[in-house]
C-alpha cells in the first residue's frame, strides 16, 4: 500500500499498451523524487496490458491499478483524478518515457514558488528525429498562456503539467466522456480560466514518442474521430470566451477542418453541413490565405475546387 498522503499522484490511462510498457514503467519507477503513487488505469485492454498493470501493483507499493471496461481517454484520465491522492497529479502515457528527474523538478518548482500548475519542456520524437520543445510563454499570465495555447505556439498536453489536485474539485473541472480528442487542451482552458498560478521549468523532463502507438487517436482519421474532434470544439466554444481568445478559437476550429478536408472523408452536403456554423471562423485565423480560400470554398459545397488549394492527406 502507498503512502496515504503522497505528494504527486500520476496518471496513466493504459489502452493495448503492452508493446512500451515496460520502458515507461521502469523509468517512472526509478524516479529521484520517491513520494508519489502511480494509478493505472487499465481502459478495457484487449492485449495483456491489464495483467502487466497488476504485476506492477504486486511488486511497488506506490502502485494502484483500476479496471475498467473501454471508454476512451477522457474517462480514464477522469477516474485517475477522483482516485488521485496526491496534492499534486499529472497524467503521463505509456508509450513515451520521462527523464529520471520529471517529478523532483516539477515538484520542486511547484513548493518553491507555490504554483497551481507547473509545466516543463520535453523532446518530440519521431522514427529518426529528436527535438526539443520549448513550452516557455511570453508572460506566465494565466489568460496569456491560454491564448498561446489556443494558437498553438504552445501545446495543451497535460503530460508535462503538475497540477494541484485539489483545483480539479474547487472548479468543478473534469475530463468530458466522449471528448477523446484534445480532452486535455479543454481541460487546461478550463483551469486558465481561473486565473491559477502557472511556473515554467526550462528542462525537456518529458519524452514525447509521437508515432510508437498506433492505437493513438491523434494518428488515423476516421468519422467516428471527426464526431470526436467536432465534439471537443463544441465544448471549448462553451469554455472559452469568443471575444477574449478569438484567433485561438478559429485556429483550432479552422485546424480541425483542414484535417477533414485533407481526409476527404465526407460529402460535400456534409462537410458543407457540419463546418458551415463555423464559417465565421475561417477568415480571423492565423492560417495562410490559401488554406482560409480552400476551407470558404469547401463549406460552400465545393471541396473538389478546395482541394487544390493544399496537399491532400494520405490514407
Amino acid at each position: 500500500m502507498c503512502n496515504t498522503t503522497p505528494k504527486i499522484s500520476v496518471i496513466v490511462a493504459v489502452y493495448n499498451a503492452e508493446q512500451y510498457f515496460q520502458p515507461f514503467m521502469e523509468g517512472l519507477l526509478a524516479q529521484t523524487f520517491t513520494d508519489f503513487e502511480v494509478l493505472l488505469i487499465d481502459d478495457g485492454s484487449s492485449d495483456n496490458s491489464g495483467i502487466l498493470c497488476d504485476n506492477y501493483a504486486k511488486i511497488d507499493p506506490r502502485v494502484r491499478v483500476i479496471h475498467k471496461r473501454n471508454g476512451g481517454v477522457a474517462s480514464a484520465r477522469q477516474i485517475g483524478i477522483e482516485s488521485a491522492l496526491g496534492e499534486y497529479s499529472i497524467h503521463a502515457d505509456p508509450d513515451d518515457t520521462v527523464a529520471p528527474t520529471f517529478l523532483e523538478e516539477l515538484y520542486r518548482a511547484a513548493v518553491k514558488e507555490g504554483a497551481d500548475m507547473v509545466m516543463c519542456d520535453y523532446y518530440n520524437i519521431t522514427n529518426d528525429t529528436k527535438t526539443y520543445m520549448s513550452q516557455a510563454p511570453s508572460s506566465l499570465e494565466a489568460s496569456i498562456i491560454l491564448d498561446e495555447m489556443l494558437r498553438t505556439k504552445i501545446n495543451g498536453i497535460i503530460w508535462n503539467k503538475l497540477i494541484l489536485t485539489s483545483l480539479y474539485r474547487k472548479y468543478n473541472i473534469c475530463f468530458v466522456e466522449g471528448v477523446n480528442y484534445s480532452e486535455d487542451v479543454l481541460v487546461c482552458a478550463k483551469l486558465l480560466m481561473h486565473n491559477i498560478k502557472v511556473v515554467h521549468v526550462n528542462k525537456a523532463l518529458y519524452n514525447y514518442n509521437r508515432y510508437i502507438n498506433s492505437n493513438s487517436i491523434t494518428q488515423t482519421y476516421s468519422r467516428e474521430r471527426l464526431e470526436t474532434r467536432l465534439l471537443f470544439v463544441k465544448h471549448l466554444l462553451s469554455t472559452v470566451p469568443t471575444e477574449q481568445h478569438k484567433i485561438g478559437l478559429c485556429n483550432r476550429i479552422s485546424g480541425i477542418a483542414i484535417q477533414c478536408l485533407k481526409w476527404g472523408g465526407l460529402s460535400n452536403t456534409e462537410f458543407k453541413r457540419l463546418f458551415k456554423p463555423y464559417k465565421s471562423y475561417i477568415w480571423p485565423s492565423e492560417y495562410k490565405p490559401r488554406r482560409k480560400i480552400a476551407l470558404s470554398l469547401a463549406v460552400s459545397g465545393h471541396q473538389n475546387f478546395a482541394r487544390c488549394f493544399i496537399k491532400r492527406r494520405k490514407h
